[in-house]
């Protein structure tokens, strides 16, 4: 079953792409993009159609397509998106997996994210603790 079949979405006209604005986050890191767009969410209410709110628009959109395909929009996704066990979280704690995931937040390092948020889930499904 393809994505269209299942969503049922349809656009009206093609998507209008300033040419100007590709790649103007390429720089920034999904924690940087994200650090901002808090700051600009604490900055008040934008309306529609204001620079605040497109410029939210904007960041919402790189943020998504920055977890959908790495860190460039030309960057292949590869392997490193599977998450495999390893091992080295058999024996740590929710806590502990949670303080080096936020630490992995920091870093901007998304493969040690996954591999920790993957670990919390299983140790929460799985009742060890």
């Amino acid at each position: 079953m393809k994505v269209k079949e299942v969503i049922g979405e349809k656009w009206d006209e093609k998507a209008a792409i300033n040419p100007e604005k590709k790649g103007m986050f390429d720089d920034k890191t999904v924690v940087q993009l994200e650090a901002e767009l808090n700051a600009l969410k604490k900055a008040g209410p934008h309306p529609e159609g204001s620079p605040g709110f497109t410029k939210m628009k904007e960041l919402e959109f790189a943020i998504r397509a920055k977890k959908a395909k790495g860190d460039k929009w030309d960057k292949p996704v590869d392997e490193s998106w599977d998450v495999k066990h390893t091992g080295e979280n058999t024996n740590k704690s929710i806590a502990e997996l949670g303080k080096e995931e936020t630490s992995a937040r920091k870093r901007g390092d998304t493969k040690a994210i996954r591999q920790k948020n993957f670990a919390i889930q299983a140790k929460k499904h799985w009742g060890k603790k």
